[in-house]
């Protein structure tokens, strides 16, 4: 299966040390098998960041070929489950003073 990485620069290698802590599912490297996806991520992180260029980079993907320490997560779509588990991740990295009712 291909599936797509959009950000402000070309990437040939996933380097996990490179990820950030504070993203919706947390440190990882985000892939899409929706083109037109990640090339509004791309054009969204080119914006946010300032530099380079929006780039999508492809991957072939083989989920039984991962090492045994890679969690995958899949979600069909924008569905109820994956609102929840955006948000219980949300909430973890929100600032003490803020609060939340859920």
């Amino acid at each position: 299966m291909i599936l797509y990485h959009g950000s402000n620069q070309l990437i040939t290698r996933i380097d996990l040390s490179k990820s950030k802590d504070f993203k919706d599912f947390g440190r990882g490297f985000y892939l899409t098998k929706d083109y037109t996806r990640a090339v509004a991520m791309a054009q969204r992180t080119t914006a946010i960041i300032g530099e380079g260029c929006p780039e999508v980079s492809p991957f072939i993907f083989n989920p039984s070929r991962c090492p045994i320490d890679v969690r995958i997560k899949k979600f069909d779509g924008r569905t109820a489950e994956w609102a929840l588990f955006v948000l219980r991740k949300r909430v973890l990295f929100m600032p003490t003073s803020m609060t939340m009712t859920l």
